[in-house]
């Protein structure tokens, strides 16, 4: 470690461009996250009350009992739609309800949001 900064401090201008190269790739990923997350949409198909307790950010939500008549998914049609549900059972009734009002492009998250939880992802609480 003392070498390093012993390296640093004679050559001011080379370490100062190493830093500004590492601090642009990090806002560079940053970047990229958000724009992947603009590419797709995660919907939660479990109850209002379930939803506000506790889902993934940036999801919305629609109850399944809402699915094949709820206008707020429509916008997203073209996007991929990842479903989310308790334990990953719902979501794929779900997935078969979007598919007959043809949706093409429906993933699901395997295990649902226990998984995720498990998995110690974040999760936001309205």
């Amino acid at each position: 470690m003392q070498d390093i900064l012993i390296f640093m401090q004679h050559h001011i201008a080379l370490s100062a461009t190493a830093i500004g190269v590492l601090i642009a790739l990090i806002v560079l990923e940053f970047i990229k996250i958000k724009q992947a997350t603009k590419r797709l949409m995660v919907v939660d198909i479990r109850k209002t009350d379930e939803f506000a307790q506790g889902h993934i950010v940036g999801s919305i939500s629609v109850p399944f009992s809402d699915l094949a008549t709820s206008k707020k998914i429509e916008k997203y049609r073209t996007l991929p739609i990842i479903l989310v549900c308790a334990n990953g059972v719902e979501s794929q009734k779900a997935a078969a309800t979007l598919e007959n009002l043809k949706f093409t492009n429906i993933q699901i998250l395997n295990g649902g949001l226990r998984e995720w939880q498990q998995a110690s992802m974040p999760i936001v609480k309205d």
